[in-house]
């Protein structure tokens, strides 16, 4: 969008990318975006903490893995702007695949992470409930453990529940599993930096659902394109919701066990 407008469907975007993964996922697409070093008219791919340039007027952001902040900690978006997020442990085109699970009576997420990880893992985790569940996350207890913390949610009128396990190995890879329970069990299992299976299971069986190749880069700069184009609408309320839910899960954790 330029001066309110959308962005010629028919025009190749410019990206503003400083990462080489994402310089080579733009590389990939020749047909819709070149690569630019200017970010007014442009998709800006703002990478982990890295800052929002000041007074630039991009047609879109992309936030690449962003860690999480404590507040919003995108003030300097500049303002209606199409934000989309890339997170390496919740593809939206696995999410898709997954879809809402409206018949299920219960959900549950584990997450297990090193102390350094656990952060992002626990927000992601609830992304995936948020995801398969359909709607917002409600919290309605937690309680610290020896090794993390359990929560007791609300997700789509259902009971939801996540548990954390903080691994004392620094070198410990993040693992993600979400499960959907009803009269179909469906799995989402994600480990390491962002390997998704996903699986169903009922009375017929078991169906392992294909894993998606396009590289998560490649699929975040489509939607951005779209994003530009289209006036797509904002991943940052989805984002927040999963921080904000994350942050009450995490405090029970993070505060001082009561002495016994």
């Amino acid at each position: 969008m330029i001066d309110g407008r959308a962005v010629d469907q028919g025009a190749r975007i410019g990206v503003v990318a400083d990462d080489a993964d994402y310089r080579v996922a733009a590389a990939e697409l020749p047909a819709s975006v070149r690569l630019v070093d200017e970010a007014d008219g442009a998709i800006v791919v703002i990478a982990g903490d890295a800052p929002v340039r000041a007074g630039s007027a991009p047609v879109a952001v992309l936030l690449a893995d962003p860690p999480m902040t404590g507040r919003s900690g995108r003030e300097a978006l500049p303002p209606g702007i199409p934000v989309i997020v890339d997170r390496a442990r919740l593809r939206p085109d696995v999410a898709v695949d997954v879809g809402a699970r409206s018949d299920a009576v219960l959900f549950t997420a584990e997450c297990t992470a090193a102390t350094a990880r656990v952060d992002e893992a626990v927000r992601d985790a609830v992304g995936w409930l948020r995801v398969i569940s359909g709607g917002e996350i409600g919290v309605d207890a937690v309680h610290a453990t020896g090794t993390g913390a359990i929560a007791l949610l609300r997700a789509a009128g259902c009971t939801a529940t996540v548990s954390v396990t903080v691994l004392a190995d620094p070198s410990a890879k993040t693992r993600l599993r979400v499960l959907a329970v009803g009269p179909e069990r469906v799995e989402v299992t994600v480990d390491g930096i962002g390997e998704a299976s996903v699986a169903l299971s009922s009375e017929a069986g078991r169906l392992t659902f294909p894993t998606r190749r396009e590289s998560r880069r490649r699929v975040a700069l489509r939607r951005a394109v779209e994003a530009a184009s289209s006036r797509f609408a904002s991943d940052l309320d989805d984002l927040e919701h999963d921080e904000r839910v994350a942050r009450e899960i995490l405090h029970a954790y993070k505060q001082p066990l009561s002495p016994t």
